[in-house]
């Protein structure tokens, strides 16, 4: 497409079960960082004369990650966390950065295969906010915070159906739901064919069909038309995040991934703070 500046914001590590899902990653990327692996293949496949991928291994709930979508012109949002969303929400409305969201529901019956649907929408001014959407809800985002989605006594007490189990995926639907998502920039950069806004789309894989919803809103007493473009005058949003720090303590552990992460981090940090960018330096003795 001829794009040419990217960053890519994630603390995660390749693992085998990530592999029916990622483009490229093969058995021999296990325990590398998810952002170098994507790198490497925007690389390989690039046909701008020059591309700038810059990988930022941080969480958006960090302030390194945070600061780092802060430069973004549009955020794909690939994340499958609450609070994630709720900080991409953020963003859509309190910095007027548009975000790309897409999500996958996979349906089952006795263990049998019944159906599929996938969403996606961009939000912003004047688009129904990721909360109004029902893409994530608040309490949820407290419960990731008070570290309950990493606490395994907490996971495995739920029931099997419950949505924080929902993890099922193969790389068909991702890949159909990011090609959506790839449209839904291209409305919105280009306005191509007179069009700049698919509206709320949802395709269904029983029987088949997408379908776009351009009428939707947010509800009336909705939050977002206050945040609008006040920036963090309020609050800020990023912080710990138990999620990436435990991914940090695994990569420690995992032989074949030791040194790297904590190496990429502090390499980005330091680039960053001598362009004279906000990154805080204590990060940059993580690891």
């Amino acid at each position: 497409m001829g794009l040419t500046r990217f960053y890519l914001i994630d603390f995660d590590e390749v693992q085998r079960h990530n592999l029916d899902r990622l483009l490229g990653a093969t058995k021999g990327d296990i325990g590398r960082l998810k952002i170098d692996v994507a790198a490497h293949q925007m690389k390989a496949s690039a046909t701008a004369e020059q591309i700038d991928v810059q990988c930022i291994p941080f969480s958006v709930a960090e302030e390194a990650g945070y600061r780092a979508a802060l430069d973004c012109d549009v955020i794909f949002s690939c994340v499958d966390r609450p609070r994630a969303r709720a900080i991409l929400n953020h963003l859509a409305y309190a910095h007027l950065i548009p975000v790309i969201d897409g999500g996958i529901q996979v349906r089952f019956k006795q263990r049998v295969f019944s159906g599929a649907d996938w969403q996606l929408q961009t939000v912003g001014p004047g688009r129904p906010c990721l909360e109004c959407l029902g893409a994530f809800t608040l309490s949820d985002v407290e419960t990731e915070k008070a570290g309950m989605l990493e606490d395994p006594k907490y996971m495995d007490n739920l029931p099997a159906d419950h949505r924080f189990k929902n993890n099922e995926n193969v790389f068909p639907f991702s890949a159909k739901l990011a090609s959506l998502e790839v449209f839904q920039l291209i409305a919105l950069a280009t306005g191509a064919a007179r069009i700049t806004d698919f509206g709320v789309q949802r395709f269904r894989y029983m029987p088949g069909h997408l379908e776009s919803d351009t009428g939707r809103k947010c509800h009336p007493s909705c939050f977002c038309s206050y945040l609008t473009a006040r920036g963090d005058k309020d609050f800020t949003l990023w912080g710990a995040d138990l999620g990436a720090e435990k991914a940090r303590e695994r990569q420690k552990r995992d032989t074949g991934a030791r040194g790297r992460a904590p190496a990429a981090r502090a390499s980005w940090l330091r680039r960053m703070i001598d362009q004279g960018g906000k990154a805080i330096q204590k990060f940059v003795g993580m690891g």
